[in-house]
């Protein structure tokens, strides 16, 4: 089909019946007569309400899974060897193939995210990003990273004089303590090899409530009832376009709401204003150590997942723009909510510089680690490799704790709902003139406003 039809070769394998009908009789496909239209298919192409389903295999079934596997991730394949082609070369196994497009977890991406970061030649960051993959990257052989990449991780030292074996075991002392700040193990635990001991080296608040338990906003700090997401954006964000105070405003403002939904929302449309060009990264979702699970639950219904806490499968960036880490990557420098603004977005690893705190303006490598939700979030163990970040014009109110900001607008077209939260969310402003809420009819329910009155009279 896909060899004779141009409109096949746009699609994947499970999106085939929403546009084509198979004609028993004939022993092949017509594109649907009956259907809508489309935006996104050519004129005279109809899509009907058809669903698609690639049969479930097991991981253990070899070839069958990355057959599968490519067929729903590869657009138009034209045969079995086109499948097997990736950037031009023909590779001798499916598995080989859904290696290099990414789709399989193997010390192949560390070793390519590590040669990326070697080229800006930063041996200090490349130290920290090795011990995070070590920390947290799960590497099958990382005593083999350690032998290919030891040079460059001691570059640095070499060149102020270091002999090869003084510079190996400074890095290694540096990496064991990275590795302790990181809750990592020891080295031997990796198969790296121990350093040479050397001669030196021995409120609460209260408004009053109505009979439905909502309370009253100051007018003050009220947006009119009928406020769009783009002017509440315009609000927080004059402009996007690049200028020396771009990274400043970034540092200082930001868009807060007590739902991820809605900062997701809030992100998207922020991430369509911001200018240049954007990268797609999508995770690759398995479930580990359970073949019952794992052919019930194929790969592209673990993207569509978006457990609490884990970065989003599809991560589209740009960069400049604001970014949150989710993960304890190497505290005190990149902690679960540190903001980074994306200076490089390789096809491994992302070049990042700390946006606020003590740490601001160090740039840093954030590799994609394997992340695994709260056991309480899903009835089975699913993991996601994917970067650590999530996008950062907006945040969640839980995750604004601790910032603050100069302009923010809070977005409560949905209510608060958890003990504090308004409060949390209208007391990160240095000033009362700082912060604009959204809230329909201004009121929302009850939370904690007495010591935050007090604080920005």
């Amino acid at each position: 089909l896909c060899r004779q039809d141009a409109v096949a070769r746009g699609l994947l394998y499970q999106e085939v019946p929403r546009h084509f009908t198979w004609d028993r009789s004939a022993h092949q496909w017509h594109r649907a007569g009956r259907g809508r239209v489309a935006a996104d298919q050519p004129a005279g192409v109809l899509t009907t309400g058809n669903i698609g389903r690639v049969y479930t295999v097991s991981p253990r079934m070899g070839d069958c899974f990355y057959l599968r596997l490519l067929l729903v991730n590869v657009r138009g394949p034209t045969s079995f060897e086109a499948l097997r082609t990736v950037d031009g070369v023909l590779l001798p196994t499916f598995k080989a193939a859904c290696q290099a497009r990414g789709l399989l977890e193997d010390d192949r991406h560390w070793r390519l995210c590590l040669c990326e970061a070697s080229e800006t030649r930063l041996p200090a960051a490349l130290r920290r990003l090795f011990a995070a993959i070590l920390s947290h990257g799960d590497s099958s052989d990382p005593a083999k990273l350690w032998q290919e990449f030891s040079g460059e991780l001691a570059g640095d030292l070499l060149h102020q004089g270091y002999s090869p074996e003084a510079a190996e075991s400074e890095v290694l002392r540096e990496l064991q303590k990275l590795l302790d700040t990181m809750g990592g193990a020891e080295l031997p635990a990796y198969g790296l090899p121990e350093p040479h001991v050397q001669p030196d080296q021995v409120g609460n608040g209260e408004l009053p409530e109505d009979e439905e338990g909502m309370v009253s906003l100051p007018s003050e700090i009220l947006m009119p009832d009928d406020t769009t997401t783009e002017q509440l954006i315009q609000h927080v964000y004059p402009s996007f376009e690049p200028s020396p105070d771009r990274d400043q405003m970034f540092a200082e403002r930001s868009i807060l709401s007590p739902l991820n939904k809605t900062v997701d929302e809030a992100n998207a449309a922020c991430l369509a204003l911001f200018p240049g060009e954007s990268r797609v990264y999508l995770s690759v979702d398995s479930i580990p150590n359970d073949d019952t699970a794992a052919t019930n639950f194929p790969p592209e219904l673990l993207n569509r997942l978006d457990p609490n806490g884990l970065p989003h499968h599809r991560l589209e960036l740009k960069v400049g723009m604001p970014v949150m880490m989710t993960r304890n990557l190497d505290p005190p420098l990149l902690c679960n909510g540190t903001r980074l603004l994306l200076r490089e977005l390789r096809d491994n690893v992302l070049l990042a510089e700390v946006a606020t705190g003590v740490y601001r303006g160090w740039q840093v490598f954030i590799p994609r680690i394997p992340q695994e939700p709260s056991p309480t979030e899903l009835p089975f163990t699913f993991r996601r490799l994917q970067f650590p970040i999530r996008l950062c014009f907006a945040m969640t109110i839980h995750r604004s704790q601790g910032q603050t900001l100069s302009t923010y607008a809070v977005d409560l077209a949905t209510a608060c709902f958890q003990h504090g939260q308004l409060y949390v969310a209208l007391s990160r402003a240095r000033s009362a003139d700082g912060v604009q809420v959204r809230a329909p009819g201004g009121r929302t329910r009850n939370i904690v406003l007495r010591q935050l009155i007090g604080k920005q009279n």
